[in-house]
């Protein structure tokens, strides 16, 4: 997955993101008993680190009050964008399933969030059923 999102050229990307596609396949095809109960859980968890990153990149250009830019733990939205952002590709690389368990799910959804921006840029429109919302 990491491979298909550092990648610019467009066909690259596509060949790398139907490989990730047929691994993440294999990989989920056999949920353990504990996963079947819950089976939405990691995607929603990783989802919220996704609005996360993404909320704070559609607020990079905000101008905060002098006051409160003067706060010293002060960082911008730019600035925490792209650090929120960095870091949980650097998570994700890093991760061993076998001791971060359930944990894996923020930094895993996150960027697979992430990848759907590029392959599917409306893929947030099937993400809830209407019903909710009417």
């Amino acid at each position: 997955m990491l491979t298909a999102l550092n990648e610019r050229a467009r066909e690259k990307f596509k060949a790398f993101t139907r490989h990730y596609i047929v691994e993440r396949n294999k990989f989920f095809g056999q949920p353990s008993p504990d996963d079947r109960k819950c089976p939405k859980l990691p995607a929603m968890e990783g989802i919220a680190r996704y609005v996360h990153i993404r909320s704070a990149e559609a607020a990079e250009h905000y101008q905060p009050s002098p006051e409160y830019a003067a706060f010293p733990d002060y960082l911008s939205f730019e600035t925490y964008a792209r650090e929120a952002r960095s870091d949980t590709l650097s998570e994700l690389k890093k991760a061993d399933l076998a001791t971060w368990k359930r944990t894996l799910v923020y930094s895993f959804g996150a960027s697979e969030g992430l990848l759907l921006d590029r392959l599917r840029p409306k893929w947030k429109h099937s993400l809830f059923p209407a019903a909710l919302y009417t």
